[in-house]
């Protein structure tokens, strides 16, 4: 072969050993996020592209949940970083959102009339149109202070009897 073939083989040898390095478990391993923008905005694009309606707020509790922080915090923390172990977390949590699970599952929990509920799969999720049921209850008794007698006959998580007892205290 003349001087070019020499020069592309080896150009080729060396590119293939490049590509060697460049395995999926070696860029995850080496991988140093950038920021938390970055990151949340990755997330945000991942879930977008699922088809996920909300994806920017999802995102944002998400990385809060990875961190253990307010989403409050998160807003605000652009320069912090995730380690490895929060990375992992936020990847698997994605999955678990793109796949379609209700971010209340994911997050073990879901307010409801300013209260915190433990969801799990085997708890249907308090909706927040259920709060209007709270509210149009409360709207026909007249004597707050009175006893009275509530039933729930739902099969849910409970909340609507849970949130008529914090504002109905007899």
């Amino acid at each position: 072969p003349g001087l070019l073939e020499k020069a592309v083989e080896a150009g080729l040898r060396s590119l293939f050993v490049g590509f060697e390095t460049l395995n999926p478990a070696a860029l995850r391993a080496q991988h140093k996020h950038q920021n938390l923008h970055r990151d949340y905005d990755e997330a945000v694009r991942r879930l977008g592209a699922c088809g996920i309606l909300g994806a920017r707020l999802d995102a944002r509790l998400l990385v809060a949940a990875c961190l253990g922080w307010p989403m409050e915090r998160v807003i605000g923390a652009g320069d912090a970083r995730l380690d490895a172990e929060s990375a992992r977390r936020l990847a698997a949590l994605l999955e678990r959102r793109a796949g379609r699970e209700p971010m209340s599952q994911i997050l073990g929990a879901r307010e409801f009339w300013s209260l915190n509920f433990a969801v799990t799969r085997d708890v249907l999720t308090p909706r927040p149109e259920s709060e209007e049921v709270v509210a149009a209850v409360l709207d026909r008794v007249q004597d707050r202070t009175r006893a009275l007698r509530v039933v729930d006959l739902g099969t849910g998580s409970g909340c609507l009897l849970l949130a008529l007892l914090s504002e109905l205290p007899r």
